[in-house]
């Protein structure tokens, strides 16, 4: 008896931003936060330069949608802020999750 299964399509461990590509230092930029996207195998990194609100909405409804853990970080001039960290089940987001200058 054949069965049928649903095989989840696995996210881009790290989603760039519509962003990202107007600034010659985004792709150091996406070399380094590959790191993230180690860390959190069960999730998605969303990165992006400044702050395209839709685009990252869309990213964490996805996310959602597929039980996955969503980490949002956002490049701006000379400092990255990291986070939240949303996990799946959890009311809120970790905002402390990392940060740096």
């Amino acid at each position: 008896m054949p069965t049928d299964t649903l095989t989840p399509v696995p996210a881009p461990a790290l989603a760039q931003g519509p962003g990202l590509d107007a600034h010659p230092a985004d792709e150091a930029w996406r070399a380094a936060l590959d790191v993230l996207a180690d860390l959190l195998p069960e999730g998605t990194v969303a990165v992006d330069r400044g702050w395209h609100l839709d685009w990252e909405r869309a990213r964490f409804d996805e996310a959602v949608a597929a039980g996955r853990a969503h980490l949002s970080v956002r490049l701006l001039g000379d400092e990255v802020l990291v986070g939240p960290l949303w996990r799946p089940g959890t009311g809120g987001g970790w905002a402390g999750w990392g940060g740096g200058r």
